[in-house]
């Protein structure tokens, strides 16, 4: 008897969720007003995480205070500037 009840609820907020995506997609795809910023609100969230990702890798490679610079000197090594241009 339960698993009956939870099969009709697993169904029901399953149908609910599917209905609710085809209605937002539906009223997007349809905007006139606005479209520019519906558009950002909706591709940022896949933009965040190569933007987290060079920003860890700028804590890492920093020259005073970053993991990789620590490291090299707890080896004995001297400290390096990673992310210094070279004069070309």
């Amino acid at each position: 008897m339960a698993c009956g009840s939870r099969s009709r609820s697993m169904c029901c907020r399953w149908s609910c969720n599917w209905c609710s995506a085809v209605w937002l997609a539906l009223v997007l795809f349809h905007a006139k007003r606005l479209p520019g910023i519906v558009r950002s609100l909706f591709i940022s969230p896949f933009m965040m995480p190569p933007v987290v990702a060079g920003m860890m890798w700028l804590v890492i490679l920093d020259p005073s205070l970053g993991a990789a610079n620590y490291i090299l000197i707890s080896f004995g090594l001297p400290p390096s500037d990673w992310l210094r241009r070279q004069a070309g």
